[in-house]
């Protein structure tokens, strides 16, 4: 935004410690930066660079702070990182008070008291309001804090009220609190988590919230320096417009909830998934206390000499200079490619300087990466620099426009996102559905938590797209014991959801505890149970339980036939089970790893010593459940002929061995399941093999096409709206009513009070309007 610079610069040129070095980062800076050098020259403000922001990891995102964050964090060099708004002023001390919180702390991040200023009537001059080039938007130069010239205070209960008494009393205070107005971040907490997750750009705010609750996974603690207070000038008043009012629509809210539900479960990476990787920068000049990656001694490295980290270069030509290490091992074919921001390299064979052409100004990452002769990628660094003189452009260029597409800038810098299960959840995460408030569905299973990375298949991906339409809270109840008949002290509100959907066979733990909060607690939501298994027949009142009954596959329709609401839902989770192509061996005919592959868990009822009939290598893969001692015996009999056994795999895993597998059995009886694995594994292509005496999964065989999880989720939508209709609560809503003259953040923070905030407590936010 205009201006910002001169309240910030005046308070770092009196600092008591220069221990800094201050990296601006601002879009702005192609038409102010010249001005800003000589306003931090002139105040004797330690000015490393004003840049902006480098590419962004996705470059169809409507904001950019966090790519704003990471374009500090890939240029700083000190021992942590403190991030600071515009319009900021920071007390004389700040610094120093900083430096000596991190040396006693240094697993912590270090949030600051934040007093908040409205500018007086007259002082901000409107016309700079929207001139890109002012540094400055004050017609006299604010040379002091606001509060040291008696501005008025407009904080409204921004900030929790155990912070403002600390603060009153200049202490320090573990608190689960940060606020990156004004906080500070350990380099070491920043490298381990690579930067900010720049997915979250799709939307507003929650930046913070990611880097405080990933850093506390790692267990970093968070802190508060009362001693420290900071003044922010409220500027969101001067203008009522897109360009100074960033936080009234698309926030992250509820986004980054999502998102922290996909890390439990595994799917979604604790490290940030950006196009860089801070693992493969130089160590900061003040060192790294943070975990290395995994390094052999002996294995080929290479090290980037220049341009050195955090360089600011004037040049438009930028001289790269590299060591590969140990000394010969670029030979035989193996060359070094040098690339900035991954697009296009430039490949030599010897340890030369090598010259590239910059065409845009601003942060870039520079990639040098080690192959050898086959091409194949053996060591990677990575480093940061600014570059203020960008290279001319050609044609390209000029069809433009200019700087964009000459640096290819229109597609932006290719991103390190791994493809599979983290690649399908970060693209899940960027639909526009989980930027909205929605209606609560509580889903309800048991599953033993070490086994829960095993289980994604298609209900668990179908769920996902659910949470698309409803906010969906977990709630595994696998700890109960049915057969002890467990009290069932679990209440929940009236209303607090649209319906609860359970998963499990009938007398499951799930089974149990939905009866339970039904029969016993009066629970009156809507409840639908997705059945899972069917060796336990439905019991006698299960249509006075459930509102709806979700059964696999047709052959269950007629058990289901005295329920007046009974659907068939049922698919299998195609981002993970398809066909690929075929592995050949050297004469071009298909390979196979395992002549026969059995999948399921180690039961009487699979009879699984049907492998003891067939030929060639044998695999069987399941559960092997150590509480029973009779999957045990399976498990030994099976080993006793020969046949290799192994636990359940990951879905990955096991979709590739299913394409590696020349025959999947499936000599089970009707009762022990087997649904599932047969559509995954027609669905990558194997061919398969059913008892004749299975008349159920006989029914799959020409079963076309394959239901997938996508068709799941609508059988599963169609199925919960008959349910709401038939009970006259499909357009009713358990929220309260938003007014119609706010704006959406201020509608979503009233709703994320009423989700988080007990009656009588105090909550973060102060909001006009009734909760």
């Amino acid at each position: 935004r205009p201006g910002g610079y001169d309240v910030l610069f005046e308070a770092f040129a009196r600092q008591t410690s220069k221990d800094y070095e201050l990296i601006c980062v601002d879009e702005l800076a192609p038409r102010r930066a010249h001005n800003v050098r000589a306003m931090a020259a002139a105040l004797g403000v330690n000015l490393a660079a004003v840049t902006p922001s480098k590419p962004k990891t996705h470059p169809h995102t409507r904001f950019g702070i966090a790519n704003a964050f990471n374009t500090g964090f890939v240029l700083a060099r000190g021992a942590f990182v403190t991030i600071l708004q515009d319009n900021i002023y920071v007390p004389a001390d700040f610094v120093e008070k900083s430096i000596a919180f991190h040396r006693d702390h240094p697993r912590a991040l270090l949030s600051y008291p934040e007093l908040r200023f409205s500018a007086p009537e007259g002082l901000v001059n409107s016309s700079r309001l929207t001139d890109p080039g002012a540094i400055s938007v004050f017609d006299v130069p604010v040379t002091a804090g606001p509060r040291d010239q008696e501005w008025r205070a407009v904080n409204e209960g921004t900030m929790p009220r155990a912070l403002w008494d600390n603060m009153l009393a200049r202490a320090r205070v573990e608190f689960d609190w940060l606020e990156c107005a004004c906080c500070s971040v350990p380099y070491a907490a920043v490298r381990e988590l690579n930067g900010v997750d720049e997915t979250l750009d799709v939307g507003d705010d929650c930046h913070e919230v990611n880097l405080k609750q990933k850093s506390q996974m790692l267990g970093y603690e968070v802190w508060s320096e009362g001693a420290a207070p900071v003044q922010l000038i409220d500027h969101h008043r001067w203008a009522r417009s897109d360009l100074w009012t960033r936080f009234t629509r698309d926030t992250n809210i509820f986004r980054w909830d999502f998102m922290k539900q996909q890390m439990d479960f595994g799917e979604y990476p604790l490290r940030a998934p950006n196009n860089f990787n801070l693992f493969l920068f130089p160590p900061s000049e003040a060192g790294n206390s943070g975990a290395e990656p995994f390094d052999l001694e002996d294995a080929p490295k290479v090290v980037i000499l220049t341009p050195t980290r955090g360089a600011v270069l004037r040049s438009p030509v930028t001289e790269v200079r590299f060591e590969v290490r140990p000394k010969g091992a670029l030979v035989g074919g193996a060359r070094v490619c040098i690339s900035v921001a991954a697009l296009n390299s430039v490949c030599v064979k010897d340890e030369v300087a090598v010259e590239v052409a910059v065409h845009r100004a601003g942060a870039h990452i520079l990639h040098v990466m080690l192959y050898d002769a086959d091409f194949r990628l053996i060591a990677e660094a990575q480093t940061a620099f600014v570059q203020e003189v960008p290279a001319a452009t050609g044609e390209l260029g000029r069809l433009g426009p200019a700087e964009d597409a000459s640096y290819g800038w229109l597609q932006g810098e290719a991103a390190s996102v791994r493809s599979g299960l983290e690649g399908d959840a970060i693209q899940e995460v960027f639909r526009k559905e989980h930027d909205d408030p929605k209606e609560a569905l509580l889903f309800v299973f048991n599953k033993d938590p070490a086994h829960v990375d095993t289980w994604r298949d298609g209900l668990w991906a179908a769920v996902r797209l659910l949470a698309r339409n409803y906010t969906i809270q977990y709630l595994n109840v696998n700890d109960i014991i049915v057969d002890q008949q467990p009290d069932i002290g679990y209440h929940i509100r009236a209303g607090a959801y649209k319906i609860i959907l359970g998963w499990g066979a009938f007398g499951s733990p799930t089974d149990y505890f939905l009866r339970e909060i039904h029969l016993k607690h009066g629970d009156t939501h809507p409840k639908a149970l997705c059945i899972g298994g069917n060796a336990v027949p439905p019991p006698s009142d299960a249509a006075d339980i459930y509102d709806m009954l979700f059964f696999e596959t047709e052959w269950y329709r007629e058990t289901l036939a005295f329920h007046p609401r009974a659907r068939q839902a049922f698919g299998i989770n195609t981002n993970i089970y398809h066909e690929l192509p075929p592995r050949v061996d050297a004469d071009g005919n298909r390979a196979y790893e395992y002549d026969v592959l059995m999948v399921g868990h180690f039961l009487p009822w699979k009879r699984h010593m049907y492998l003891a009939t067939m030929e060639g290598r044998r695999l069987a893969v399941g559960e092997i459940y150590q509480e029973y001692e009779v999957s045990s015996k399976i498990v030994a009999e099976l080993q006793n002929h020969g046949i290799e056994v192994s636990n359940m795999l990951p879905p990955r895993e096991l979709a590739a061995l299913y394409r590696a597998s020349r025959t999947v059995v499936f000599p089970m009886a009707t009762i022990g399941g087997g649904e599932r694995a047969l559509l995954e594994a027609r669905a990558c292509g194997a061919r398969v093999h059913v008892a004749e005496d299975n008349p159920k999964l006989q029914s799959l065989l020409a079963l076309a096409p394959i239901p997938d999880h996508v068709t799941y989720a609508r059988q599963l939508l169609e199925g919960i709206g008959e349910v709401l209709e038939a009970r006259g609560t499909r357009n009713a809503t358990t929220r309260p009513a938003m007014p119609s003259d706010e704006t959406v953040v201020e509608q979503r923070i009233r709703e994320l009070i009423r989700n988080t905030c007990t009656p009588g407590a105090y909550c973060p936010y102060q909001v006009k309007h009734e909760i």
